[in-house]
């Protein structure tokens, strides 16, 4: 090494190498934002990993198609919001539109299926009082 050039305390050698890497003593605190490793989002304390919350945007679909039309549609909004609000921070209130997309789906499709028996039960008794009548 030259006699000018100052060593830091805290450098690294590799053994058969003269020459030091210098490792920083405090590295400041990186924010991943949405780049983060393995698609989690890091917040701003490093030891904070927020997942991401399911969305429900396939159980909010088949409500509207298959079982209560305007259950779904909510559904599919409070869906729709939530990777948008989740990439941009707000992971509190991303989590708790997937819980509204959950609830007005699963709400859905038990008033669909109370709609449907209701249907079958009415139409069975329906057909059966009319048939008894007729005679």
């Amino acid at each position: 090494m030259h006699s000018n050039t100052k060593t830091p305390d805290d450098a690294t050698y590799f053994i058969g190498s003269s020459s030091a890497i210098v490792q920083p003593e405090h590295q400041p605190p990186r924010d991943y934002g949405a780049c983060a490793p393995h698609g989690q989002v890091m917040g701003r304390n490093l030891n904070e990993v927020h997942l991401q919350p399911n969305s429900f945007m396939a159980t909010a679909i088949f409500t509207t198609l298959c079982c209560n039309f305007v259950f779904g549609l909510i559904a599919v909004i409070f869906a729709s919001r939530v990777d948008i609000l989740y990439l941009n921070g707000d992971y509190v209130r991303a989590r708790k539109s997937s819980q509204c997309a959950a609830g007005w789906s699963f709400a859905g499709i038990l008033t669909g299926i109370v709609f449907m028996v209701g249907a079958a039960l009415s139409l069975f008794f329906g057909v059966g009082l009319y048939l008894s009548t007729k005679h």
